[in-house]
């Protein structure tokens, strides 16, 4: 079921951004942009969320042809709810995007260009982030040191003697965004520990644009 009209002005790519969605007034919203133009994208929220037809607000995702976090202005233009595969309620929301400029539009633009590439892509980092046992618990909490990753891979060091094993679920913060991951590899050195991480669960496009920013700026 849909409402209101497909008005696009511009071609579409197929994507899997993560973004926020803050609703003027109201609460900020997580989920995914599945196809986005420098005009305007679809964003589907995890979860239906109560909106209108045109309601505004600001999204906030992130492409790697920028540094910068990309903030549009939107506008709601299209409603329509679906089946997920897992038998859930989805909903789609269709916006349109204004108040970017046009470094911030050839972004998008190239990012949308670029995305097939983007989505396997290894990147070098030299980050700090804070590690956490899964849950909260307090028997392992220190910082590690971010090399490179991937949207679905990290790979840190963290000092010898950190009570880690392979299989093990860990929380990572950078800025103010958590992920999960689970490790996968370990292999011990002298002064510090190597390890391989899957990331989990909504955040990695958050996490990794944060890393990505810390990197350039060090």
């Amino acid at each position: 079921m849909s409402n209101g009209p497909d008005l696009r002005r511009a071609p579409r790519t197929v994507v899997d951004v993560e973004a926020e969605f803050h609703l003027s007034g109201l609460r900020t919203y997580l989920g995914v942009i599945r196809d986005l133009s420098h005009l305007g994208c679809l964003f589907v929220p995890e979860a239906p969320i109560e909106v209108s037809l045109g309601s505004r607000g600001t999204l906030r995702f992130a492409l790697p042809t920028t540094p910068d976090w990309l903030e549009p202005n939107i506008a709601v233009r299209r409603i329509e709810s679906f089946t997920r595969s897992s038998g859930g309620a989805g909903q789609g929301v269709g916006m349109e995007f204004s108040g970017l400029s046009a470094e911030q539009q050839e972004a998008i633009v190239a990012g949308c260009r670029e995305w097939d590439s983007h989505r396997m892509r290894q990147y070098e980092l030299s980050a700090r982030c804070f590690v956490q046992s899964e849950g909260g618990m307090t028997h392992y909490a220190r910082f590690g040191q971010l090399l490179g990753g991937t949207r679905s891979y990290l790979h840190l060091t963290l000092p010898v003697g950190s009570s880690i094993s392979r299989g093990m679920g860990l929380r990572l913060k950078m800025a103010r965004t958590w992920i999960a991951g689970r490790v996968e590899t370990i292999s011990e050195g002298p002064a510090e520990m190597d390890v391989s991480l899957r990331i989990e669960g909504w955040g990695r496009d958050f996490f990794l644009h944060e890393a990505r920013r810390q990197s350039i700026s060090d």
